[in-house]
């Protein structure tokens, strides 16, 4: 019997937990108005300053995901930064690169289904960074002519671009400072 009701409530939270996510897709979903505003945002004596178009990929250098044990591999010709995540995380990335679909959907697999449900076509994922230590990631969303910059997680952003065949670019600069000839 308490296994019945686990199972309901269960299913009931992971239920409301995929309205929240759909809700903010929808909802996020807007015209960017004017490309000639540049957004500074203070964060910790840290200044980041937002491109006025985000659609633009100056400064940024197109790279390829791999997975190593434990680790997730951003790379470009001969240049690479490691990251260590979670393990459900490095798993997820790892199974969209390899286009395993498991019989269960995990969050990523529920994103992809959303966006592809709903016509919204992710573009490209961007990562920049605001310390060497914290990355930070934007997923450009288009649905018909509107446009929307999503402040994600970088490993969610990874798996996400996995799933749906997206480049990914990272910022020149954060490149050229954290990463390691490999070749």
């Amino acid at each position: 019997m308490r296994r019945k009701y686990r199972r309901l409530i269960w299913k009931g939270c992971l239920s409301i937990g995929v309205l929240i996510v759909i809700g903010a897709v929808i909802l996020t979903i807007e015209t960017l108005n004017n490309k000639e505003t540049t957004i500074a945002i203070k964060e910790e004596n840290t200044d980041l300053i937002l491109s006025a178009d985000p659609l633009s990929t100056e400064g940024y250098k197109k790279i390829d995901i791999k997975i190593t044990p434990g680790k997730v591999i951003m790379e470009e010709n001969c240049t690479a930064i490691a990251v260590s995540t979670t393990l459900e995380k490095t798993t997820s990335i790892e199974e969209g690169v390899n286009k395993k679909v498991n019989f269960r959907p995990n969050q990523h697999d529920v994103i992809q289904d959303i966006l592809e449900s709903y016509n919204i076509k992710l573009l490209f994922v961007k990562i920049t960074s605001l310390r060497p230590d914290l990355f930070r990631a934007y997923l450009l969303l288009e649905q018909g002519n509107k446009i929307v910059n999503l402040d994600v997680k970088p490993s969610d952003a990874l798996a996400i671009a996995a799933r749906l065949r997206t480049d990914v670019y990272i910022e020149s600069s954060l490149f050229d400072v954290l990463g390691e000839k490999v070749c």
